[in-house]
């Protein structure tokens, strides 16, 4: 790429072509990616540019993931403190639902987080989340969860619902169903010093197969994650995402008349049902005794709220949905 290319132009030009170039190539292009990526985003000139590496190896991941593991792998980090060099230089939107009212800059800042959040969402869809915690990456794991979690908080009902189904997928790629997984909850939930007291009768077995079905079993092995990559992740949902969830329905801009906030809104509580299927009456208990009791939220809400996941027939995201609404969004 000319060293003249000053506005980016050009190198938006060359990716167009080489997003072209993917389907011709086939498989063959992954063993490319790495240095013709690492070169792109060494010459962007601009955030847009950056957004359009970020999209290029979206593509990739999508179509050629069984080939991309190990091209990945050296690349994810890189890719992250580019994005993240890009994004600092840029004034960060405060209200971004409405992108009438966002300055260019502004957009600029969230086309490229949202862009970010895309590929994560890509990669954990592609089953390369294991990526995250190879040796190389290992150590920047908690960040890439933190950064997840604070995307489902912002006020952005799409970036909001790309998180939360990051999030989702990575608990069923990660985490075994409630009776396998009880004993490593136990010690985490041990470990942050919290104690439950179990008032709630625990239901049938059938009841769990029946949550586990509906969040379906991945196609990951997660008997491959390494232990304390387990354990540290189990942490992560009881202590940061299961807040971040329900904090993401409880801002100013979440309304049942707009299509996005009630997609956002099933998304939720389609995170939910995979939490209570992984996590067992541990998480349930921990909602309802610590979270929303936090929260200043009335005993009977989070009662109800705990029961209509255990005792709903044919329980979905959308029919808990319904109730989610009732409880806690009719009421604000």
């Amino acid at each position: 790429l000319s060293q003249n290319d000053n506005s980016g132009i050009l190198q938006s030009k060359v990716i167009m072509f080489l997003h072209r170039m993917v389907p011709g190539f086939g498989a063959e292009f992954a063993k490319f990616a790495p240095p013709i990526c690492s070169q792109l985003m060494k010459q962007a000139k601009n955030p847009r540019n950056m957004v359009e590496v970020l999209q290029l190896i979206s593509q990739v991941v999508r179509e050629y993931s069984s080939d991309f593991y190990a091209s990945m792998d050296p690349m994810l980090f890189p890719l992250l403190q580019t994005t993240e060099k890009y994004l600092a230089t840029l004034a960060k939107p405060t209200i971004a639902n409405d992108s009438s009212t966002l300055t260019h800059e502004q957009n600029e800042y969230l086309s490229l987080q949202r862009s970010l959040f895309v590929f994560f969402y890509d990669l954990v869809i592609a089953h390369l989340s294991s990526v995250l915690f190879s040796p190389m990456n290992m150590p920047h794991l908690q960040n890439i969860l933190a950064f997840l979690s604070d995307g489902a908080t912002i006020p952005h009902p799409i970036c909001q619902k790309t998180c939360i189904l990051t999030l989702a997928q990575l608990t069923r790629n990660w985490i075994p169903a409630s009776a396998e997984s009880r004993p490593a909850v136990r010690s985490v939930l041990t470990g942050m010093g919290v104690t439950l007291n179990q008032d709630i009768v625990d239901p049938q077995p059938t009841r769990w197969e029946l949550l586990n079905k509906i969040v379906k079993s991945p196609s990951d092995r997660y008997a491959q994650v390494p232990e304390p990559v387990k354990l540290a992740f189990i942490r992560f949902l009881f202590e940061t995402a299961t807040e971040s969830s329900f904090k993401a329905l409880f801002q100013p801009h979440i309304t049942t008349q707009d299509a996005g906030c009630l997609a956002l809104i099933t998304c939720v509580c389609g995170f939910h049902l995979t939490l209570a299927a992984r996590l067992g009456m541990d998480w349930l208990l921990f909602v309802k005794q610590v979270f929303l009791l936090n929260a200043n939220c009335p005993p009977q809400v989070g009662n109800e709220y705990i029961s209509a996941i255990l005792v709903t027939p044919d329980i979905t995201p959308k029919r808990l949905r319904s109730i989610f609404i009732n409880l806690f969004i009719a009421k604000k």
